[in-house]
């Protein structure tokens, strides 16, 4: 049986054989098609624009090479109140240093490979690189996790302090019991 793979959504290799000894900057904007999917993959209403602008440099030895990724993207995702559409801009830069390595030995594990730096670099096994799928995973690192239409709140739940909820009801029981035990 053979195993199914995803299909990447946004993708953007960059091969090391392209790759040249001055820093290099790249710019990408993901089409219609290509937003619509990570919409999917992320469970957004959709993804109105997604671009990235990258500067590679590389690093001694050939197989290392520091990464800036600054990404963009306006996006629309579902209130987690009232369900309606939120929109938002997602921006972030990201640095991260990445070594190609060679694919390690059978009954290697990754943590056995040495790749001779202090800092933990993003390690990938062959020649090439996908820009696009690692600003995706930024992306998807850098949305809202609870995203609320403006006013919108919990109907029976208030955030203001003794109102409602369960603190409340035990503050209002503890005053009772208190004024009970007076004289």
């Amino acid at each position: 049986m053979e195993a199914e793979t995803a299909a990447i959504e946004f993708s953007r290799i960059v091969r090391r054989d392209n790759l040249a000894e001055t820093p290099v900057s790249l710019k990408y904007t993901a089409t219609d098609s290509e937003c619509a999917a990570l919409a999917r993959r992320f469970g957004l209403v959709r993804i109105e624009r997604f671009s990235i602008a990258v500067d590679l440099t590389l690093l001694g030895g050939g197989r290392r090479f520091r990464l800036r990724v600054s990404f963009q993207a306006d996006v629309v995702q579902s209130c987690i109140v009232t369900l309606d559409p939120v929109g938002a801009r997602v921006e972030d830069t990201i640095t991260q240093e990445v070594v190609l390595a060679e694919a390690p030995a059978a009954g290697t594990s990754d943590r056995e490979v040495d790749v001779g730096l202090d800092d933990e670099p993003e390690i990938v096994y062959g020649d090439a690189f996908d820009l696009g799928e690692f600003a995706a995973q930024q992306l998807s690192l850098a949305l809202d996790p609870y995203p609320r239409k403006l006013g919108a709140s919990f109907s029976g739940h208030s955030d203001a302090a003794g109102e409602t909820g369960p603190f409340a009801a035990l503050g209002k029981l503890k005053e009772t019991l208190s004024k009970k035990g007076s004289p």
